[in-house]
């Protein structure tokens, strides 16, 4: 038999601070101001005024969902 099952997919991840790379803007999912992302370590992303750990969700409206996962739209 050389029928293969269906591919299962589960639902589609929420964005988070880990998708986002230094030098791009984002919006925390509690926030309405975009921020841009200065740096990152090993638990956390650091902004102009703060920081917030890379699970932290942020905004889908500017993120775009493919292969590989979440990244910035251009």
């Amino acid at each position: 038999m050389t029928d293969k099952a269906p591919e299962k997919r589960g639902p589609i991840p929420l964005p988070r601070l880990k998708h986002i790379q230094p030098g791009q803007f984002f919006t925390l999912i509690h926030e309405s101001t975009p921020r841009l992302l200065l740096s990152k370590s090993d638990r956390y992303g650091h902004f102009d005024d703060g920081r917030a750990s890379l699970c932290h969700e942020v905004r889908a409206e500017n993120m775009k969902f493919g292969e590989g996962g979440w990244r910035v739209s251009e």
